[in-house]
This record gives structure tokens, C-alpha cells and sequence, in this order.
């Protein structure tokens, strides 16, 4: 066989392979009716913490996944978390000693057990979990539903919830924001301990 005949047969299996690849991303696309993905632009830590009026140190003591109907489509999935609140980092009005993070996605279980859960999930946004310790920029929710706590939701995608890893409190990020909110406004200076 030449070396001619070999290229040949080579395109050939590359046009085959990209022809096959083409059809099974058209099958994906025909039978998902909705497909969703997020962009996050990339913010510094100063811009988020100009961006959020409320910057706490907590820890995820509950979760409740909600659903929200839609006029069309399958409706939106919620995951409510309850955070109780170690630190307050920064806060423009009283820091609350628990407060509920609001984000899109989560998984359903169905009513009956051959339906599988209905699960939203969006790559770029965050995903607290039960016991997570994070500090969160969080601003808050426009028309929340009525809930005894108070709502917010992350700012600034997956950059706005920093979740420690095992025996690391984030003490060097609580050292920048206090120094970003100290430059910001010069009266701030300290961080409130625990509500």
C-alpha cells in the first residue's frame, strides 16, 4: 500500500468518524428539547466584594429542593439552603444569624418509584451540599417567596461560594475581604464573630 493510498483511507475514516459525530449530536439535540449552560464572566475578589452587600463564613445546616412551574418547558428546580452563620465578613445592614441561599438546580425525587428524579443542573453555578462550610458574597433574592428567614443568592456563579476543604477555615480569604472592605470604607475594619 503507498503512502498515497494510506492518506486516502485515512481521510476517509476522519470524514467517517466527524460524519458519525455530527449525526450523534444532531440525535442529542433532537430528542433533549432544552439544553442549558452559563457563562460567568470572571470577577476579582475586589469586584465581588463590591457586589455583595453581605459576605458571611457559614455552614449548611439544612436543604430543601423546590420546584418552580413554568408556562413552558419542565419547570425550575430550586435548592434552598439554610446557612447558619460563624462570621460575618461583611454586612451593610445586621448580619443575620441564619439566612436561606436560594440556587437554581437540584434533584427531585419522583412520586412514584419507576420515574427517575427530575434533575436541573447548570455548569458554572455553584453547589452547596448538607455540611458545607463556605464563605458566601450573597445578595439579596428580588421577590422571594415568604420564608421566616432571609433570602439571598450568590453572586458571581461558582467565584461567589468558596467552599473549604478539610480543616481550612478560609482564613486567607477572610484576611482579603476584610482588607478589600477596610480600602472600600475605612470605618468597617473588623469582623463580626458569630451572631
Amino acid at each position: 500500500m503507498t503512502a498515497h493510498t494510506r492518506r486516502i483511507k485515512k481521510s476517509r475514516v476522519t470524514l467517517m468518524s466527524a460524519l458519525c459525530l455530527t449525526g450523534a449530536l444532531y440525535l442529542t439535540g433532537a430528542l433533549c428539547s432544552e439544553l442549558y449552560a452559563l457563562s460567568v464572566k470572571p470577577m476579582s475578589l475586589s469586584a465581588l466584594t463590591k457586589r455583595a452587600p453581605l459576605i458571611v463564613y457559614g455552614r449548611v445546616i439544612s436543604q430543601e429542593v423546590t420546584q418552580r412551574p413554568r408556562p413552558q418547558g419542565r419547570p425550575w428546580i430550586f435548592t434552598l439552603s439554610v446557612v447558619e452563620v460563624q462570621e460575618c465578613w461583611r454586612a451593610q445592614a445586621a448580619c443575620p444569624k441564619q439566612l436561606i441561599v436560594s440556587q437554581i438546580g437540584g434533584s427531585l425525587t419522583s412520586s412514584t418509584a419507576s420515574e427517575p428524579p427530575l434533575t436541573l443542573a447548570i455548569p458554572g453555578l455553584p453547589t452547596l451540599r448538607l455540611g458545607d462550610e463556605a464563605g458566601l458574597f450573597l445578595t439579596p433574592k428580588l421577590d422571594p417567596p415568604p420564608s421566616a428567614l432571609p433570602m439571598f443568592v450568590i453572586v458571581g456563579g461558582a467565584q461567589g461560594a468558596r467552599v473549604a476543604q478539610e480543616g481550612d477555615a478560609l482564613t486567607d480569604l477572610r484576611q482579603e475581604v476584610l482588607t478589600l472592605t477596610t480600602e472600600e470604607d475605612p470605618t468597617a475594619g473588623s469582623i463580626a464573630p458569630k451572631p
